[in-house]
């Protein structure tokens, strides 16, 4: 209906309402939880132990580049159902944009996360990626970089994500394909 040029749903149950707020949470793409998911969830775990993990995959741009838009969205679905698969109940994965992921594992400490995130990381690389390109099936592998650092009730959650995202970007600088645990300058 509309009024005013405004557009509105009535629902005549809460659960269609529920289940329409919920898609918004979703990455369209990938069905992961979007950014707003996420920083949802973390403020409810404000006061609580857990480890946060940002991910990127190396190299993205080329893949576009070289192969399409539709090819890079097959890798960002394949890495996505990875991700879910081995972080299982362990925690919650969502799209952070474009082709960086957020991970929070309240259940592992941050060297648990690391051996876990590692596990995944190594997983990715000895993964071969095959696609059909013009006509003739391409074959490569991807890899990814993450970053962790652990949960601080001191902190924002935006602090947060800054100094997992400074382990990533210290991980690009240092070569790509690897796992770094945010340390404080003088660490």
């Amino acid at each position: 209906k509309t009024i005013d040029n405004y557009k509105y749903e009535i629902y005549s149950d809460i659960t269609e309402y529920e289940t329409e707020i919920n898609k918004l949470k979703r990455d369209y793409l990938t069905n992961l939880y979007n950014r707003f998911a996420i920083i949802e969830n973390l403020e409810k775990l404000r006061n609580q132990n857990y480890t946060l993990v940002m991910g990127d995959i190396d190299f993205f741009k080329k893949i576009n580049d070289n192969y399409g838009h539709l090819v890079g969205d097959y890798v960002l679905k394949g890495i996505s159902d990875l991700l879910v698969k081995y972080i299982g109940n362990k925690g919650i994965v969502g799209r952070y944009g474009g082709e960086e992921f957020i991970i929070v594992i309240p259940t592992l400490n941050v060297n648990e996360s690391y051996e876990l995130i590692e596990k995944i990381r190594n997983l990715i690389k000895e993964t071969k990626i095959k696609v059909r390109y013009n006509n003739c099936i391409k074959e490569f592998y991807i890899s990814m970089t993450f970053g962790i650092t652990s949960s601080d009730p001191t902190k924002s959650i935006n602090e947060l994500i800054g100094e997992a995202d400074s382990a990533l970007y210290i991980g690009k600088k240092n070569g790509r394909n690897q796992t770094n645990i945010y340390k404080k300058d003088g660490d």
